[in-house]
């Protein structure tokens, strides 16, 4: 696998991205107001960031790099990440660099919060130095993915992931296993549904993590979503167990969007991280605005 990684890699990097390439630059602009825990509110950036995407078609293949110029918060410098390339065609779609692995290419069913996301199952594998194929199969979506490093002391993974879709019903199975999950290595299983009836959304999100040392986690969370025009509210709870342990930390949160215009949105979110241990609701307004 190292050599396959190895040869995708030259392969990439040995395509010339000329100066008749597409060029596109984006992003948005997000600050708001945020109290949590109690704590003293304060206002600052949270989640503003500028993409450049740069793209070419020879023949049947688009040859593609996007980085991001994420904002570190106010007064702190900027830094770049999600720093990947990429090729895609009717053979389906490779992708070398920061990106989502196998399980999380293909999740379904996430929470809907910008800031407060109450707890969630799901994949758990770092989204740096990963090498990704992805291929549409009529109505399913199939993903896999090795990282050859990891990050900080761990060392490879590899990852799948599969979605489909039926009606106004989405479904995803994804598997991680390597000493890259979790602190020490491990395996991990991520199931996703998510199904949309109307101004009505609902998501759901369950994983179990079974590390090499130590016992199995599990994870569940459950999203609803309400739209009525330019408003959206949204909300959910969670839970996460490890077992034989008698604490069970659960989580809640809610929220509300409404979009102004094309570009601009105001966000209201409110939550708890742990019910158990959080005295105070956190509470976040603000707006963001895309360019």
């Amino acid at each position: 696998m190292k050599l396959k990684t190895l040869a995708i890699a030259i392969a990439m990097g040995a395509v010339p991205f000329a100066a008749q390439a597409d060029l596109k630059i984006g992003g948005d602009i997000t600050v708001g107001y945020f109290n949590m825990n109690g704590t003293a509110g304060e206002v600052r950036e949270n989640g503003s960031e500028i993409n450049i995407d740069a793209s070419q078609k020879v023949g049947g293949t688009t040859f593609y790099g996007h980085t991001e110029l994420d904002f570190q918060g106010t007064g702190s410098a900027a830094e770049f990440e999600e720093v990947r390339v990429g090729a895609k065609g009717r053979w389906g779609e490779f992708i070398l660099g920061e990106t989502d692995n196998g399980c999380d290419a293909t999740d379904v069913g996430g929470t809907d919060e910008v800031w407060l996301a109450h707890t969630q199952g799901g994949c758990m594998g770092s989204d740096e130095n990963n090498v990704v194929y992805k291929r549409d199969f009529r109505r399913a979506t199939v993903a896999v993915s090795h990282n050859p490093n990891g990050t900080g002391n761990n060392n490879h993974y590899n990852a799948i992931g599969v979605k489909g879709k039926l009606g106004p019903v989405a479904a995803s199975l994804g598997y991680e296993k390597g000493d890259g999950i979790g602190a020490n290595g491990g395996k991990n299983i991520a199931l996703g549904l998510d199904a949309e009836f109307g101004r009505f959304s609902v998501g759901m999100q369950a994983s179990q993590f079974d590390p090499d040392t130590g016992s199995k986690r599990d994870a569940a969370g459950l999203n609803l979503g309400y739209k009525a025009g330019a408003n959206f509210f949204y909300g959910g709870f969670g839970r996460h167990e490890i077992t034989g342990s008698t604490d069970k930390v659960k989580s809640w949160s809610v929220g509300y969007n409404r979009s102004v215009g094309s570009n601009t949105t105001l966000i209201v979110e409110a939550g708890k991280a742990n019910t158990d241990t959080e005295d105070d609701v956190s509470y976040a307004l603000g707006m963001k605005h895309a360019f």
